[in-house]
């Protein structure tokens, strides 16, 4: 499925990320479930575990 979205911006954006969000997160929670298994307690902020988690958060509305 295609969306397009028109933007503030000179041209069109097409919805294709809109569209794959679902999955995206969907996958993003799998790779989260699967590292957490293999991590400690302190996870450094920069850490590709913790951008997993921040845009999870971001992506459910949860503050990140």
């Amino acid at each position: 499925m295609k969306i397009e979205v028109i933007g503030p911006r000179k041209g069109k954006y097409t919805g294709d990320l809109l569209s794959a969000a679902p999955d995206l997160l969907a996958a993003l929670q799998m790779v989260e479930a699967i590292w957490s298994r293999d991590q400690t307690a302190n996870i450094d902020p920069e850490s590709p575990l913790a951008k997993v988690r921040a845009a999870i958060k971001k992506a459910i509305g949860e503050n990140a």
